[in-house]
């Protein structure tokens, strides 16, 4: 082996040994491509390939070894050496039609995959019937089929075949799917795969939560999003999160779920789901705040993420008691009116041991809370800020945006991926 394919299998291998992530796996698939087109590295880049392969199978997740827009054209095209790489193929916002559909479910060289997501593909009913009649996908756990003008009828097709059985993430967010729908999930024979279940945006009302309270595979799940539903009751939301369940959720995202007859927070800080929660969306939920929706909100002592966006907490709440969660890392708080006293009490408070993203987008703070901010152990360890379009001085803005100068400093309103959200939960 010359200098040059040493140095270039090290290169690999300390990307191969290093934290899983999509962008490692971008940057792997890259060096090995690379390997594979060139003449005189081709034997190298075979090397290579079988040695990615023996890492990945052992150690990385399949949620990292996804592919999108032109790698993923070229794999639906033809096999692909270095398509065994790869586990999960990402059309989302593409234009297959359905012969481009139908061709995709029959090629015998994706049968390994295990992800496909499908977000705004628009599949319909005639794609409901190429994926569970004869594909050749047989290997699938994770589905996207968000925003793909899908009905009742084709929920029912899908949760009648065998797919369904083999499914641990399932999302069909953004579809017009009634009640019907979840009657027909709840339903299913041998879901006994399933943990994330995503139905946001849809018109469902109480009756899918009491529906999905009953469904055998409830108790399973880690991960359910509910958001822009608005048709839910309290009472309904309070009875699944008393609903018996196996380990709780790690996962409960209820953003835009307009909540405010009953002490459904509460309930969730004494359910069960309190101990095992590490990601939890509640912006715009209309909590009608109060000084005990604060400490409920301290009864999390797994959770990660917290996003309290749009919720109109104003400046008479103390949220310092937040600073106790050992684990929180990223904290959303945009468009609340909080002001000086909110941020100052965050700004004092001890604790933040973990906090590395902190959303302030318009609100009321000034040049107090920003003083506040710069005097605090929490500014020390955060690696992303944002207090854009709050009445702060700008001599205090630039000195905020130089104390985070190895870290991120952004002015707009947080977004989908900035908390994750967007992102497929495997």
């Amino acid at each position: 082996m010359t200098a040059t394919q040493e140095t270039l299998l090290e290169e690999l291998r300390g990307l191969l040994y290093s934290t899983p992530s999509d962008e490692g796996f971008a940057l792997i698939l890259k060096r090995i491509k690379r390997a594979l087109r060139a003449k005189k590295t081709r034997e190298q880049g075979q090397v290579m390939l079988s040695y990615a392969m023996g890492v990945m199978d052992e150690a990385w997740p399949d949620r990292h070894r996804v592919v999108s827009g032109k790698d993923a054209q070229m794999l639906m095209q033809g096999p692909q050496a270095w398509g065994e790489l790869v586990r999960v193929l990402d059309l989302s916002w593409g234009d297959l039609g359905e012969e481009g559909f139908y061709g995709l479910t029959r090629a015998q060289h994706l049968e390994h995959l295990t992800g496909l997501l499908l977000f705004d593909q628009r599949i319909g009913a005639a794609g409901i019937e190429a994926l569970t009649q004869g594909s050749a996908l047989k290997s699938l756990r994770f589905l996207d089929l968000g925003q793909n003008d899908l009905d009742d009828g084709d929920i029912a097709r899908l949760a009648g075949s065998k797919l369904f059985g083999s499914l641990e993430m399932l999302r069909l967010h953004i579809n017009e799917l009634s009640d019907a729908s979840m009657e027909a999930l709840a339903a299913a024979k041998g879901a006994v795969r399933l943990r994330h279940l995503d139905m946001s945006h849809t018109p469902l009302t109480s009756r899918a939560l009491r529906v999905l309270n009953n469904a055998s595979w409830f108790r399973r799940l880690q991960t359910l999003e509910l958001e822009d539903c608005h048709n839910f009751e309290g009472t309904a939301v309070k009875a699944l999160l008393q609903a018996p369940h196996d380990g709780g959720l790690v996962r409960l995202n209820l953003g835009s779920v307009k909540l405010t007859s009953s002490p459904w927070l509460e309930t969730l800080a004494q359910s069960q789901h309190a101990r095992s929660l590490r990601v939890l969306g509640l912006e715009s939920c209309g909590l009608g705040w109060s000084v005990e929706h604060a400490q409920d909100l301290a009864r999390f002592p797994l959770v990660r993420v917290l996003d309290l966006g749009h919720n109109d907490i104003e400046d008479h709440i103390d949220l310092s008691v937040l600073a106790g969660l050992p684990h929180l890392e990223y904290l959303n708080l945009q468009f609340n009116r909080v002001g000086d006293d909110v941020i100052g009490g965050l700004a004092r408070a001890r604790g933040w041991s973990s906090l590395r993203t902190l959303y302030l987008y318009t609100n009321e703070i000034g040049d107090e809370g920003a003083r506040a901010l710069l005097e605090s152990e929490l500014l020390s360890g955060l690696t992303h800020l944002n207090v854009g379009r709050n009445p702060i001085d700008k001599a205090l803005q630039n000195e905020l945006k130089q104390r985070m100068s190895g870290g991120k400093w952004s002015r707009g309103e947080a977004n989908l991926d900035d908390r994750g959200w967007g992102k497929v939960y495997l």
